[in-house]
């Protein structure tokens, strides 16, 4: 036990009565503790035996109060190791939350990524048919255009092989008359 706290003009029970140290073994309201011999006055002394038997109940209730304390110290650290245990999980947990919300924003970054190239490739694609459509249309005109003039060109040979073949016949239809 510690010191004890009492106030001036204060009654308690001295436990000990031996101040060769300058302190006095004492119990107030329960409490144990010494206190200054010279700052105390004793009013009335018990008989011998009682002493005794007072000093084993008081042994055996300090023991009580000793074993009580250990009791609560070790609650109170159960208690502290418990709420350490329950932040360090908390703190599991969020870390793993974190981790989980960064591979999701990941996952949807990739995922936007891939469906960009998808669609810049689909892109690139109908460009590519568009031009390769363009092209073809533009070869079966063209081949168009050479058959028309190759007709016309047949359609002008045409015509001009009948009017030497009528000037020739008309030369000698003249020549014979």
């Amino acid at each position: 036990p510690g010191e004890l706290s009492v106030l001036k003009g204060e009654i308690f029970t001295l436990l000990e009565q031996s101040s060769s140290s300058g302190w006095l073994k004492a119990e107030n309201n329960g409490k144990v503790g010494y206190v200054p011999s010279q700052y105390v006055q004793v009013l009335n002394s018990a008989p011998s035996v009682a002493p005794a038997v007072d000093a084993k109940a008081e042994a055996e209730r300090i023991q009580r109060e000793k074993e009580a304390e250990r009791i609560k110290r070790e609650q109170e650290a159960a208690a502290a190791a418990e709420a350490e245990r329950q932040r360090q999980e908390a703190e599991r947990i969020k870390r793993e939350q974190e981790a989980a919300a960064a591979a999701e924003a990941e996952r949807q970054r990739q995922e936007a990524e891939r469906i960009k190239r998808e669609q810049e490739a689909a892109e690139a694609e109908r460009q590519r048919q568009e031009a390769e459509r363009i092209r073809l249309e533009q070869e079966a005109a063209a081949e168009a255009e050479r058959q028309r003039q190759f007709l016309f060109q047949q359609q002008e040979a045409e015509k001009q092989r009948q009017n030497a073949e009528r000037i020739r016949l008309e030369q000698e239809a003249a020549a014979e008359a």
